[in-house]
């Protein structure tokens, strides 16, 4: 597997533990679990999976599916659908930060619906992350050395080598959040 693809799939795990921590905090609104949700803590998830995806994990997606368009038998129909993913899953994720903090600042009340949403957006992540590892695995077995070149050149010009030392200090900070995997986009 390439080193784009490693770092991608990092990400996925990265992001998988934060919304099972997260779906964790939602299911303690149940009153099924001893102690309490916290709030900050579902903030803090949605937060990352909102900031990570849209400044970093985003961009290197779409120029790995862009050179994937070029190939031939390729289903773009399944490939524009997970690239319109992202705005959707960007979109509710924000809706539900939103909610949250109203939640936290006394302003809403907990509602079962917005347990519902929550689940809903939980599976809705995950089902997303699956159906980009059966793209990358496709991907991975069409892209050719002069790809990876193309597709290495794109990611320096669209998110450049100063924005990836900021995503690597970003993920140093996380708490208890550390990469899976220490390679970079740009060699």
């Amino acid at each position: 597997m390439h080193s784009i693809f490693q770092q991608l799939e990092a990400d996925h795990q990265r992001m998988q533990r934060m919304l099972y921590e997260l779906i964790h905090e939602i299911e303690r609104f149940s009153g099924m679990h001893v102690t309490p949700a916290n709030v900050d803590t579902i903030l803090n998830g949605l937060d990352y999976i909102q900031t990570f995806p849209e400044a970093w994990h985003h961009p290197v997606e779409h120029v790995v599916f862009r050179q994937l368009h070029s190939k031939l038998g390729i289903n773009h129909y399944a490939l524009n659908n997970v690239m319109r993913d992202h705005s959707m899953l960007e979109a509710l994720s924000e809706q539900l930060s939103l909610i949250f903090a109203e939640l936290r600042m006394g302003e809403q009340t907990l509602r079962p619906s917005l347990v519902r949403l929550a689940r809903h957006y939980h599976s809705r992540q995950i089902s997303h992350i699956h159906e980009e590892r059966s793209i990358f695995s496709v991907a991975d077995q069409l892209f050719t050395p002069a790809d990876w070149e193309e597709i290495q050149q794109a990611i320096t010009v669209e998110v450049g080598e100063d924005r990836l030392a900021e995503r690597d200090a970003y993920l140093a900070a996380l708490p208890l959040q550390r990469p899976a995997f220490d390679g970079a986009f740009v060699h």
